[in-house]
């Protein structure tokens, strides 16, 4: 029984990490303005851009070191 939770760990040891792997390097995905993408229960769409130097409410704003 011990051999057998001990394979069973290692086993799933292994594939959190090749998984991990996975994640980790796959492409990044670019959507067009409009064009929908899926994940889990939610859709997603842009709808528009904007940039910005500082964000936030005007009590305590928060400015980038580039653009927001």
């Amino acid at each position: 029984m011990r051999k057998l939770l001990i394979t069973a760990m290692v086993v799933a040891f292994l594939c959190s990490g090749l998984y991990a792997v996975y994640v980790l390097n796959r492409p990044e995905r670019v959507i067009g303005f409009g064009e929908r993408i899926h994940h889990d229960d939610f859709d997603y769409s842009v709808l528009k851009v904007e940039k910005f130097k500082t964000i936030g409410d005007s009590t305590q704003p928060v400015t980038a070191n580039g653009t927001f």
